[in-house]
């Protein structure tokens, strides 16, 4: 369910910040359009559209490089801490952790494939469809939810056909299927169990949890809740940085108004010819 949850919240992450460049580059431009210097008046007062460009320019720029901060750690950090510790929580051998970081590596890039799927295909409809584009943006909430529920589906889909394959390529042809295992599982797993990190630290690590049965409790239940606690430390400080800069929009927009209120329309306003 977390590997689901930081796959859309980093799509909406990145479609916010994709919205603030275009909206900082179309804005750019009209300003250049628009403030060139008239018959030798260098000051005017600005349109509605170039004092919110300017007022959203510097609080652009710090949630920019805060988004992107965010999208590094939903990416890049939280899949790698949660892969780390799925391997070391797994109980046995080093075979086994190592099986398991695989196994959750697996998870999430089928999570990765489900979001960029969704992603790609809501994109192509909202190109394509006037009514769902407009829905979209006047119900973000409904449009969040269908969001995740498409995600969760695809993901569900991807995880059922994996299963499918396996059990079909498994009893279809057994004996290849026996001769992977022997050829290739097998060796690899004895050669982790037979190697010095997992007769020196995996082993006696193990032998000395099973004998402390609080401290496994312990480190089960951290292991189950740290993934969980980033993610949500990060959503938070995203939802606070976004009302950081609406705010700092607001009060930059309100303060150039009034100062944009001493200056003359154009030249015709204050008297020049």
């Amino acid at each position: 369910m977390a590997v689901l949850k930081i796959n859309h919240t980093s799509n909406l992450v990145n479609n916010h910040s994709q919205r603030l460049i275009s909206f900082g580059d179309e804005s750019l431009k009209t300003h250049k359009e628009n403030s060139a210097v008239q018959n030798g008046q260098n000051f005017r007062r600005l349109s509605d559209d170039e004092l919110r460009f300017f007022s959203s320019l510097e609080p652009d720029r710090r949630f920019f490089n805060v988004s992107k901060n965010v999208m590094k750690t939903l990416l890049i950090a939280v899949p790698a801490i949660d892969i780390a510790v799925s391997a070391l929580s797994r109980p046995g051998n080093l075979s086994s952790k190592i099986f398991g970081g695989i196994k959750s590596t697996a998870m999430w890039a089928g999570a990765f494939v489900a979001g960029t799927a969704v992603s790609g295909v809501k994109k192509s409809v909202n190109s394509r469809s006037e009514f769902f584009d407009n829905f979209d943006k006047k119900h973000a909430f409904a449009g969040t939810a269908i969001d995740f529920a498409a995600i969760y589906g695809a993901f569900a889909l991807i995880l059922n056909t994996a299963n499918v394959l396996k059990n079909t390529l498994t009893s279809k042809f057994p004996t290849i299927s026996a001769k992977i295992r022997s050829g290739v599982k097998e060796p690899v797993k004895n050669l982790l169990n037979k190697s010095l990190l997992n007769k020196k630290v995996v082993i006696p690590v193990e032998n000395y949890l099973s004998k402390k049965p609080n401290i496994a409790k312990t480190n089960k239940l951290f292991a189950s809740l740290l993934v969980p606690a980033i993610f949500s430390g990060v959503v938070l400080r995203y939802i606070h940085e976004a009302k950081r800069h609406d705010k700092a929009c607001s009060d930059n927009y309100r303060f150039l108004k009034n100062v944009n209120e001493l200056l003359p329309h154009d030249n015709k306003e204050s008297g020049e010819i």
